[in-house]
C-alpha cells in the first residue's frame, strides 16, 4: 500500500476493529509505501473494519478503513474501498 498522502519515515498501526486487534506496525518508507502481511485471527460472521492509521503529510492523523463482512463459513463476502479520514 501507498499514498502520496502519507509522511514519509513516520509510524504506522494497521487494526481490525470492533475488537481492536493490531495486525501490524511499522514505518513509512522513503517512497510513502509500506508492506504488511499478517494472519487475521478466526473472525466470527460479521462485519469489521480494518484500518491504518498513520500521518498525512500535513502533520494531521490519517486514517484508512476498509469495511470487510465475513460469512457463516468464514469466509470473505465483501470487502469494502479505502475511506480516508484526516483529522
Amino acid at each position: 500500500m501507498g499514498s502520496a498522502c502519507v509522511r514519509v519515515w513516520t509510524d504506522f498501526r494497521g487494526d481490525i476493529t470492533p475488537t481492536v486487534t493490531t495486525l501490524a506496525e511499522g514505518t513509512i518508507d522513503a517512497d510513502g509505501s509500506f508492506c504488511a502481511m499478517t494472519r487475521l485471527p478466526a473472525l466470527a460472521p460479521g462485519t469489521y473494519n480494518v484500518r491504518m492509521v498513520g500521518t498525512h503529510v500535513n502533520g494531521s492523523t490519517l486514517q484508512l478503513t476498509s469495511q470487510i463482512t465475513i460469512g457463516g463459513v468464514g469466509e470473505f463476502t465483501s470487502i469494502g474501498d479505502n475511506i480516508p479520514v484526516i483529522r
